[in-house]
């Protein structure tokens, strides 16, 4: 029974782990707005300093209950030094991850003329009804 509540849970894991990566596929950035685009970039660029900040604060915080653990209590030291560790084990992730997706946008970013043709409907108010057509994007 625990081997299959495990098993499920590391399946929806997975499902919405696989699920949080569609925004970043190439297929949809290249749908998206410039001003979208360096939206994404700017999150991604963040979220890879985050990282690179708690590789390095992670160890300082684990390793300081032992350097200075004559004045600290038994529970303080633990507990700092338990979220050294899983601030350092959670950092390696991050780094990765967002490293990959700002790659990504450069690919994007990198095209120099993209031309894009994608079905539309435009209201016409006056009328109230709805006409289909097509827009024609342009991207230097």
């Amino acid at each position: 029974m625990k081997t299959g509540s495990t098993l499920t849970v590391l399946l929806l894991l997975l499902a919405f782990t696989c699920s949080a990566q569609k925004p970043y596929s190439v297929e949809n950035l290249k749908q998206l707005s410039p001003e979208e685009i360096n939206l994404l970039l700017d999150n991604a660029r963040g979220y890879k300093t985050m990282g690179i900040v708690m590789l390095i604060a992670g160890p300082v915080a684990a390793t300081s209950p032992f350097i200075f653990g004559d004045n600290m209590s038994l529970g303080g030291a633990g507990a700092l030094f338990l979220v050294g560790t899983l601030s350092t084990l959670t950092a390696i992730p991050l780094i990765i991850v967002n490293s990959n997706r700002i790659n990504r946008i450069n690919t994007i970013l990198q095209e120099k003329v993209f031309i894009e043709i994608t079905p539309c409907i435009n209201h016409d108010f006056m009328t109230h009804s709805n006409q289909t057509g097509l827009t024609l994007r342009f991207r230097f």
